[in-house]
């Protein structure tokens, strides 16, 4: 398996588990609990506002929590400097998954 397999491979388990939450977890499945995010925000945008947001996470072949969660936390990244290593470490993750998405949907 190729890592351009890999990378496949892994954005459909996480676009399908992102819309299926409620089915229950495989069997060998490990779960882990990336930043334990514990809060949730729902916001109201308007049609075209999703539709779009709905376009650029499809481009980048992400969900459009994830992509609206990205976006967020790069906004307040900028709007303050990161306290601490651990922060400017989760910040660089972010973008290399980015850039490593952008690098997969190019060579496609």
């Amino acid at each position: 398996m190729t890592r351009q397999d890999l990378e496949q491979t892994l954005r459909r388990e996480a676009e399908y588990a992102e819309s299926h939450p409620d089915e229950p977890i495989r069997e060998g499945s490990l779960v882990t609990h990336r930043g334990q995010r514990s809060r949730m925000l729902s916001i109201r945008m308007s049609e075209s506002e999703f539709a779009a947001l709905e376009r650029v996470a499809g481009a980048f072949g992400v969900p459009v929590s994830r992509l609206a969660r990205e976006w967020i936390a790069q906004k307040l990244a900028t709007e303050s400097s990161p306290s601490d290593l651990a922060e400017l470490a989760e910040a660089v993750a972010v973008l290399a998954q980015r850039l490593s998405t952008l690098a997969s949907s190019a060579t496609n």
